[in-house]
């Protein structure tokens, strides 16, 4: 699947309304609360698709077992939510079908995808649960609990498996360029993560899942702060909407035809992707000064050694800024590309 097919999307703000995608990869960042400003300050420091289960007549915070009992009734945000069967459990992650309806005096409101509204019916839609708790920006796991009630993350997952099985039922490549579209617009970053589709003429292997019980899970938790620009690991996304990346996995071993192919941009030739930071489930490594420039002063004075690195093809080399005790490129879990220039 080529890259403009999957993944360099150009993926709109998310639209679910009351438990809105926080990120819109393979755009690198995405949703902003609105009226948010430009610059650095436009941050958002909790994962907005996650919420609490909460109990239906209460509100109070609710337990559950990993995963939930089918028929297990509670509240997400705008919708009150139905289990219904689940594949089997990933280790730390399961994908299940739930009942939606719309929350007793809530507005109406679109939810992973359905429209819920007062005196409609029950609409199926799909989720991911996390055996963990979201927290400054990453899924704290919820590891050697066993079987006890704790509290779980939920995330909006496709009705399809995997993306690429859009490529059966699309007549053409702009047909399945909306199709994806459109199932990867409500989708928040831990959903994408999961599905991120892999691309193997690019050297991307996608699939940044939760990884079996016991595992730190880091390609996973690197792709939530890469996806979300959360470069000091602190939970604030640095955000334009709509950027689109390259999301790979370190070291980039591709080929230089590989490299050369993946640097063209499409829709703007005269500003071709290229190396913006390289990543760990702590944050950026190294970052382009473009984007260092961009950070609040306080996440400035975590990269404090300046690496220039001339690159493939470059007439002048491009300046890093990197935390100290890792100053080197091709270093991390995963690294991004991207065609934003400023």
């Amino acid at each position: 699947m080529r890259n403009d097919q999957a993944v360099r999307l150009v993926l709109m703000v998310g639209a679910v309304t009351c438990l809105p995608a926080l990120a819109d990869p393979p755009t690198h960042q995405g949703v902003l609360l609105a009226g948010q400003g430009v610059d650095w300050q436009r941050t958002v420091t909790e994962f907005q698709e996650v919420s609490v289960a909460r109990d239906l007549n209460t509100g109070a915070p609710l337990n559950l077992p990993f995963p939930p009992q089918q028929s297990t009734r509670f509240r997400l945000a705008a919708a009150e939510i139905t289990v219904g069967p689940c594949a089997p459990a990933g280790g730390l992650y399961v994908r299940c079908e739930m009942g939606a309806s719309l929350a007793n005096n809530h507005p109406e409101s679109s939810f992973c995808g359905a429209w819920l509204q007062q005196g409609g019916q029950t609409q199926r839609i799909w989720m991911y649960i996390v055996d963990g708790v979201a927290d400054a920006g990453t899924i704290n796991f919820n590891q050697g609990v066993g079987a006890a009630p704790r509290k779980l993350t939920f995330a909006c997952a496709s009705k399809f498996e995997y993306l690429e099985q859009l490529e059966e039922k699309a007549k053409n490549k702009e047909d399945l360029k909306k199709a994806i579209e459109k199932e990867w617009d409500y989708l928040g970053v831990i959903g994408k993560c999961i599905l991120w589709p892999r691309d193997s003429p690019a050297n991307v292997k996608g699939r940044f899942m939760p990884g079996p019980i016991g595992d730190p899970s880091r390609r996973f938790r690197t792709c939530l702060r890469a996806t979300r620009a959360d470069y000091c690991g602190d939970g604030v996304t640095y955000t334009k909407d709509r950027t689109l990346i390259w999301l790979l996995d370190q070291p980039d071993n591709s080929s230089s035809t590989v490299k050369h192919a993946r640097a063209y941009n499409s829709s703007n030739p005269s500003k071709p992707y290229r190396y913006e930071a390289n990543w760990d489930e702590n944050g950026a490594i190294c970052i382009l000064k473009t984007r260092y420039d961009s950070l609040a002063p306080t996440c400035q004075k975590k990269f404090t050694v300046v690496v220039d690195s001339k690159g493939e093809g470059k007439e002048r080399p491009d300046r890093y800024y990197c935390q100290a005790g890792s100053p080197a490129l091709n270093v991390g879990v995963l690294m991004n590309e991207s065609a934003q220039q400023d």
